[in-house]
């Protein structure tokens, strides 16, 4: 993988708007002869007491970070291969638009999906892409969910 190349970040989460996302990234790749760094953010489980930590909660970590690594891994298996874009994976904690904008500080451009959701949804729960067009300092780029 080139490490001068420029940087498209992706953000992943298993929703069918980032598989549009990552396929209009591996295109829009080609045309800056770019790589792209796919990123998917997890949370940890919110304990409100230190006490009530279960002694195996690290390794419960490990696991959680295992399965999400799968995930991405077979989320991506052949798609960029498909068109020979270099694909990194970063999986991290962490709620992802602080994430994703964080991981795309010095990139080309951030790339996130949309979601199928309705206004009282959007409106309680924020929204992923709208925190990183307000958050991000590289150009952001929303692609819409196809309609079926």
């Amino acid at each position: 993988m080139d490490e001068t190349a420029p940087v498209l970040v992706v953000g992943l989460n298993d929703g069918p708007g980032a598989a549009a996302a990552l396929r209009w990234a591996v295109q829009e790749a080609r045309l800056h002869e770019a790589r792209i760094r796919a990123v998917y953010a997890y949370s940890e489980p919110v304990v409100a007491d230190i006490s009530m930590v279960p002694p195996d909660q690290a390794q419960r970590l490990e696991q959680a970070q295992r399965a999400a690594e799968l995930w991405c891994a077979s989320a991506l298996e052949g798609l960029a291969g498909l068109f020979g874009i270099p694909v990194e994976v970063v999986v991290q904690v962490g709620p992802p638009g602080p994430v994703l904008v964080q991981a795309s500080e010095n990139a080309l451009m951030l790339v996130v999906g949309g979601r199928r959701r309705h206004a009282l949804h959007r409106l309680l729960h924020g929204s992923v892409g709208h925190y990183c067009l307000n958050h991000a300092t590289c150009p952001v780029v929303a692609v819409p969910v196809p309609q079926r």
